[in-house]
C-alpha cells in the first residue's frame, strides 16, 4: 500500500478525531446587539489552523477585503474590536498567542507575528492604521540558547501599540516596542524600543523622536 492510501486510510478510521480536532477551532463574531455567532469559516479568512481551542474574535462591523492567510497556533486568540478593515493580512500565531485590536484598525498588505508560548501579546488601540508591507512581531522567530546554561537568549516580549497611531508603509514593530498614543511611524522605520511619551513623529533605521507635539487626528 503506497503512501497516499496509508493517509487515506488513517483520515478515515481518524475522522471523529479529526472532526473535533478542527470544530475546537471558532471563529466568533460579535453582533451589533452583542449576539455571538460562532463559525467554522469565514468567507476571506483562510488561516491554517495548526492546534485546538483557538479563538478568533471579531466585532461587527468589519470587512475583509483580498484575504486574511498565515497559521494560527492551538489556545490563541485575537480579537478585533468594530470597524475593522483588513485587506490581506498574514498572520502567524503560535501556541497561546494573543492579539488584541482595538477599534476602527485599518490594515493593508501586512503581517502580524505573535509568539504566545512565552506569555507575551501584542496589543493594538484604537483608531491605527497599519499601511502595506508592515511586519509586527513580538519574536524574533527562532530561538538562540546558551551553551553554558541552556537558557533562551532571545525570549519573546510584548508589543503595545497606542490608539490613534498611524504606522506607515514598509515599516517594522519589533519585540519590545511601544509606542504611544497619537503617534506617527514615519516611511520604511524600524521600531525596536519603547518610545513613552506620546504626540511624536518617529523615523529612521532605528527609529527616533524627530518631533514631539504632533498628532494623526485633524483639528477643527
Amino acid at each position: 500500500m503506497n503512501l497516499k492510501y496509508l493517509i487515506l486510510y488513517y483520515l478515515y478510521k481518524n475522522k471523529k478525531t479529526l472532526k473535533h480536532f478542527y470544530s475546537s477551532n471558532k471563529i466568533i463574531i460579535i453582533k451589533k446587539n452583542g449576539k455571538r455567532i460562532v463559525k467554522i469559516k469565514l468567507k476571506n479568512f483562510n488561516p491554517v489552523f495548526t492546534g485546538s481551542n483557538a479563538r478568533v474574535i471579531i466585532h461587527e462591523p468589519f470587512e475583509i477585503a483580498g484575504s486574511i492567510t498565515g497559521k494560527i497556533g492551538g489556545s490563541s486568540k485575537i480579537e478585533f474590536k468594530k470597524g475593522a478593515f483588513l485587506r490581506n493580512i498574514k498572520l502567524i500565531m503560535s501556541y497561546g498567542a494573543l492579539v488584541e485590536i482595538g477599534e476602527n484598525f485599518f490594515c493593508s498588505n501586512s503581517e502580524i507575528t505573535a509568539q504566545g508560548y512565552e506569555n507575551e501579546s501584542v496589543i493594538i488601540g484604537d483608531n491605527c492604521t497599519v499601511n502595506n508591507n508592515c511586519s509586527i512581531r513580538n519574536t524574533d522567530g527562532h530561538s538562540l540558547i546558551s551553551q553554558h546554561n541552556g537558557m533562551l537568549l532571545n525570549p519573546a516580549k510584548k508589543i503595545e501599540i497606542g490608539n490613534n497611531v498611524w504606522i506607515s508603509e514598509k515599516s517594522i514593530v519589533l519585540k519590545g516596542s511601544k509606542i504611544s498614543d497619537n503617534s506617527f511611524v514615519g516611511f520604511q522605520s524600524l521600531i525596536k524600543k519603547r518610545f513613552e511619551e506620546p504626540n511624536c513623529l518617529l523615523e529612521g533605521i532605528p527609529a527616533k523622536v524627530v518631533k514631539t507635539n504632533v498628532t494623526t487626528q485633524w483639528i477643527n
